[in-house]
């Protein structure tokens, strides 16, 4: 088994923000892709796009910290993953999205939202051991 050091995996996050800054975080409703790199509903495809929020602000020191982020709902659903974009529109990562007391990569207050309906986000840290 291959173990990373932490200087590698902040070097890991350190390109993540530097592909992601001024780049776009969607959050979907339905099934995850197996692979960040299918396509999504932006491309017509697969996923159901409920929020996208658009030109994130990215600050980094060994792990990355988003936010805060605002955004409005654009249809009906109920949130179960994310994908953070580059400012072109390719996909750089995907997790998954919880409500309270769950265990997924994004938990969030509220996951059913309708459209119109705002979601902000205080924070959101991607862990360089999470790479």
């Amino acid at each position: 088994m291959i173990r990373v050091a932490h200087g590698a995996r902040a070097a890991q996050v350190q390109a993540v923000v530097q592909l992601a800054s001024s780049g776009w975080l969607c959050l979907y409703a339905g099934a995850r892709p197996s692979d960040p790199d299918a396509r999504t509903e932006i491309d017509r495809e697969v996923g159901k796009l409920v929020v996208s929020i658009n030109e994130i602000a990215i600050q980094a020191n060994g792990d990355a910290l988003i936010g805060p982020l605002k955004g409005l709902a654009e249809r009906a659903g109920r949130l179960t993953w994310w994908r953070l974009r580059s400012p072109q529109g390719i996909p750089l990562l995907d997790g998954d999205i919880s409500g309270p007391g769950g265990e997924a990569d994004m938990i969030l207050t509220r996951i059913d939202l309708l459209p119109g309906d705002v979601i902000l986000i205080d924070s959101f840290l991607l862990e360089a051991s999470a790479l």
